[in-house]
């Protein structure tokens, strides 16, 4: 059984919760990255499904202003360029809110010196449930950053309705960036191993 609502922009599972009720639950994927440590950064993927919405506004006058003002500030400091704007994405509920069959999953990865600001509505309403030991509504949230990244989630603070019950988690995970190197072992062989790299690199990303 399909439930696709008629805004929605991909179909979600239906599960079966009772004989009167379903839960939704959708998955949503965002990718951001970027060429180099002085790029703007893009979004490679981006997928949503009910009940979140993502919106990246579109960025060209910003891209445009940024390059204006790095020429400018590498003819007057050629050797200190300005930071790059972080990409905002904004993420929205569908109805400003979670039912309580809402169970919706998003999946953030941030890649190697990509920058990614998370701005959300209003607030986010976890409305009323049905009776008093149904199912909590829930929200998932799985974010990787990369070496170098930078991560900003300033999302929508929640507001519980009366009789409402709701579980959220945030799961963030650093990469670090690793480098190997080589060492005499007391046998005489070279053995590789790896160590935190403490030093950005300019190199292109391939």
């Amino acid at each position: 059984m399909v439930f696709q609502p008629a805004s929605a922009h991909l179909p979600t599972r239906v599960i079966s919760t009772g004989a009167t009720t379903s839960a939704v639950v959708s998955q949503n994927f965002l990718r951001a990255s970027t060429r180099s440590k002085n790029s703007l950064t893009q979004i490679d993927s981006l997928r949503a499904a009910y009940p979140i919405k993502l919106l990246s506004p579109a960025s060209a006058n910003t891209a445009s202003n940024h390059h204006q003002q790095q020429q400018q500030e590498q003819q007057e400091q050629p050797k200190k360029p300005i930071p790059t704007p972080p990409r905002i994405v904004y993420m929205i509920t569908y109805g400003g809110g979670l039912l309580a069959d809402d169970h919706p999953d998003l999946q953030l990865v941030i890649s190697r010196y990509a920058k990614l600001l998370i701005l959300g509505q209003g607030n986010t309403k976890i409305y009323k449930a049905p009776k008093p030991d149904h199912p909590p509504a829930s929200q998932t949230l799985h974010s990787t950053v990369g070496p170098g990244a930078l991560f900003l989630f300033l999302g929508p603070p929640v507001v519980a309705c009366e009789d409402s019950n709701v579980f959220l988690r945030h799961e963030i995970v650093l990469q670090a960036q690793r480098r190997s190197y080589g060492r005499l072992s007391a046998d005489g062989k070279t053995v590789l191993e790896d160590e935190e790299d403490e030093e950005d690199e300019e190199e292109e990303l391939p």
